[in-house]
């Protein structure tokens, strides 16, 4: 937890230690408007527990940091509805910009005087954000606001980790579902090229970073046929079409060759 007060002696944010944030912002749809909202009443529920006129939360998206579901008093109490979560994303942090420069331009837009602090959301010991509250009219924080403040954060690191678990579960049942697909299109004998497709795609749903193919070999040629890739360009499906396998010719050429992978 960092605390900061005044107009200066900010508090930096520091950067991802690996890609796994990108991967839990990307996977488990923390940046979708529809989330907002769940988020963004425990950041109410913030304001409302410690009488902060302000609370955010900053998500880490891989090198970006960008600051979301922000609940302001004044704002709900402009509209007559101090329910009201602002569910509106603020622009990424600005290059040097920390999350604590950031609460204190939403907590005092004139520049004056105002005191923040902020708590880690930790998932899996990964740092994937951060929960923030801010206010106009004390020097301080109590021990009860930041006790608050910490079980914001813990309640924000626990829906998270309830959405990984989600995702992981539906990820694990994917290849289940894809293998029962692919044998029911062979049962119901459709054509090889549509089991093939069908194939390629569970692959690429399973694991977006890869492009698989298919390519059939002719035995008495020794060449290579009716390539399927939906991701591959079809310029490239042709340009294998009828290729000659060997040990040295690309890298289906030696799988065909050898029978088995390249390495």
């Amino acid at each position: 937890m960092s605390l900061s007060s005044g107009k200066s002696g900010t508090t930096a944010v520091a950067s991802p230690r690996a890609i796994v944030e990108t991967a839990l912002s990307a996977d488990v749809g923390l940046l979708s408007p529809g989330l907002d909202l769940d988020l963004g009443r425990s950041v109410a529920a913030l304001c409302r527990h410690t009488g902060a006129v302000l609370a955010a939360l900053c998500l880490l998206d891989g090198d970006e940091q960008l600051v979301t579901s922000i609940f302001s008093v004044d704002a709900a109490q402009a509209a007559d509805s101090p329910t009201t979560v602002g569910g509106q994303r603020s622009r990424s942090l600005g290059e040097g910009e920390s999350f604590v420069e950031r609460l204190r331009v939403l907590t005092s837009a004139a520049g004056g005087r105002c005191v923040v602090a902020q708590h880690e959301v930790v998932v899996d010991g990964h740092v994937v954000g951060l929960v923030g509250m801010g206010d106009r009219d004390r020097h301080q924080w109590s021990a009860d606001d930041l006790t608050a403040l910490a079980e914001a954060a813990d309640v924000v690191s626990a829906w998270i980790q309830t959405r990984v678990a989600m995702v992981e579960v539906s990820r694990v049942q994917q290849p289940v579902a894809a293998h029962n697909e692919v044998h029911d299109m062979i049962a119901r004998d459709l054509p090889l090229r549509e089991v093939l497709t069908a194939a390629c795609a569970a692959i690429e749903r399973y694991d977006p970073s890869l492009m698989p193919s298919v390519l059939q070999l002719d035995p008495e040629s020794n060449t290579l046929h009716s390539g399927v890739g939906p991701s591959f360009p079809q310029e490239y499906l042709d340009a294998v079409e009828g290729a000659p396998i060997g040990p040295s010719i690309g890298t289906c050429g030696p799988a065909a060759w050898f029978g088995q992978s390249p390495r």
